[in-house]
């Protein structure tokens, strides 16, 4: 992505609070696995949580979130590791909102519920890597 269009799609999104990922029970997306853009790599961590997708998972997850999903399939192995995310089930994003976007990282706020996840909020930090933007961090706001 150039430094351009990150900037333009940085701005409009703070502008109009947009996201073209749907409110509500979360959906694969179009192009699944898609780490393209911060926004692709949002989408597809979503639905890879949601479905239990463990190797869309190892893929999307940099940082310590990866770290901690290889220490859950070390202890747990990948069936069970698979279930615990499927687990969510039913998982909704209710508000999603782009803090920053920039050239190499990301940051946004999401709201998510479920019949398993109490409804939270979560600020996401996610990384441009040569292969592909990753989901790098999660801080529990409330």
């Amino acid at each position: 992505m150039s430094l351009r269009r990150a900037l333009a799609l940085g701005v409009l999104c703070w502008l109009a609070g947009c996201s073209s990922i749907p409110l509500g029970p979360v959906r694969r997306p179009e192009l699944y696995p898609d780490r393209t853009s911060p926004e692709a790599a949002f989408a597809t961590f979503l639905w890879a949580w949601n479905a239990g997708d463990v190797p869309v998972l190892r893929a999307v997850l940099g940082a310590w979130l990866r770290h901690d999903l290889e220490e859950r399939i070390a202890r747990k192995g990948v069936e069970e590791t698979a279930a615990f995310y499927r687990g969510a089930g039913d998982l909704r994003l209710l508000d999603i909102e782009w803090r920053d976007v920039g050239e190499a990282l990301a940051y946004v706020r999401a709201v998510l519920a479920g019949s398993a996840v109490p409804r939270a909020e979560l600020d996401f930090s996610l990384l441009r890597r040569p292969d592909g933007w990753v989901v790098t961090g999660k801080r529990l706001l409330r």
